[in-house]
């Protein structure tokens, strides 16, 4: 099989935005923890990031675990389609070699 062919796998593109999108919640979720150890540098309600950092304070555990779980399925559909893939592959090659060197084919 082809690079090309691998490099069409569906899963791989998906898996690459959860991590980017796992990666700045995770990012978001150190710098809220960091930043509630001091007085006064969270934002306040009105304040530019006090959404965000509402969100992360409240469900910011579930998030992350939710875009973990889905990084979990991505990777594992992403191999097993490869898997199945190979396997296709590898009849067809078997198919093919079997029909070129049969024993009913004469020289």
């Amino acid at each position: 099989m082809s690079i090309k062919q691998r490099l069409r796998n569906p899963f791989y593109a998906i898996a690459m935005l959860l991590g980017l999108v796992f990666t700045v919640t995770a990012c978001a979720d150190v710098v809220l923890m960091m930043k509630s150890g001091r007085a006064g540098a969270l934002p306040h309600r009105g304040e530019p990031g006090y959404a965000l950092m509402d969100l992360l304070d409240k469900h910011g555990t579930e998030i992350l675990a939710g875009e973990l779980a889905g990084l979990g399925i991505c990777t594992v559909a992403a191999i097993r389609l490869d898997h199945v893939r190979d396997r296709r592959e590898f009849a067809r090659r078997q198919r093919e070699a079997g029909e070129d060197h049969g024993p009913d084919r004469q020289a």
